[in-house]
C-alpha cells in the first residue's frame, strides 16, 4: 500500500482530476505524523464517489479502526 505525505494528501483532495474533499483527516493525525495511508470506507457520495480516510502509516488497523472509520 503507497504512503503518502501531508502535503501530497492535501494536492490529491483539492485536485480537480480526482475531484474535492474525497479524503477525510483522522482524529489519529498527530503533529510527529509524516506518512499517511489512504483506506477506502463504505461512505459514497454521487458526487465525489468512495470516500477514504487518511491515517497515520504505522497505525495498526484493527476491529475498533475499522469501525471508527468504516473502512471496508
Amino acid at each position: 500500500m503507497n504512503t503518502y505525505s501531508a502535503n501530497e494528501l492535501h494536492q490529491m483532495n483539492y485536485n480537480p482530476k480526482y475531484g474535492s474533499n474525497w479524503i477525510k483527516k483522522s482524529e489519529e493525525i498527530s503533529s510527529q505524523t509524516t506518512e499517511f495511508k489512504l483506506y477506502p470506507t463504505g461512505d459514497a457520495t454521487i458526487s465525489k464517489g468512495r470516500i477514504y480516510v487518511q491515517l497515520p502509516a504505522n497505525i495498526k488497523i484493527d476491529a475498533s479502526i475499522k469501525e471508527k472509520y468504516n473502512i471496508i
